[in-house]
């Protein structure tokens, strides 16, 4: 079987050493071509050189070394708590965020209020003003400088009583 592959290999070569022929077209240009005309001349090609590549030697991948990933053992809003009445006719708010260990220098905190992103970066407090009363889902996550969500708070619920002004 190999030697009719190889055989029918060396066939096809011959076909593409064809002979190359020059001349030049009425316009003065000069025209390389495989088609014989009464004024070509017949081109001798030599031998095609070729280099034989070097020896790579034993080449063994060895991948870069990866960033260590960051392993947060928690991320936990500690004010407000869970399911507290807060009375504040001006709607003011201040969450504090408590990450374990601390927030590495490429991470950055992000709260989820009512389903808003609001970006602290290194930030663990935000005091929020005028917020309208009722109740508030609240939740605090650690993203890493691709976006991947590191870390992520249980949600929290407050709700911010007003007088309503009637």
């Amino acid at each position: 079987m190999r030697f009719l592959i190889t055989t029918f290999c060396l066939m096809l070569s011959i076909g593409v050493m064809a002979e190359v022929y020059r001349s030049v077209d009425k316009n003065g240009n000069v025209v390389f071509t495989d088609q014989p005309s009464p004024d070509a001349e017949l081109i001798e090609i030599d031998e095609l050189q070729t280099i034989e590549a070097p020896s790579t030697g034993n080449f063994k991948y060895t991948p870069p070394p990866q960033k260590p990933k960051p392993n947060y053992s928690s991320v936990k809003i500690t004010s407000p708590e869970h399911d507290l009445a807060i009375r504040d006719n001006s709607g003011n708010v201040t969450v504090t965020v408590a990450t374990q260990p601390q927030l590495r220098a490429y991470d950055e905190l992000v709260l989820i209020l009512d389903g808003q992103e609001i970006v602290l970066g290194k930030a663990t407090a935000k005091a929020f003003e005028a917020l309208d009363r009722g109740s508030h889902q609240l939740r605090a996550l650690i993203r890493d400088s691709s976006g991947r969500i590191l870390q992520s708070s249980q949600s929290v619920t407050f709700h911010l009583l007003r007088h309503s002004g009637q």
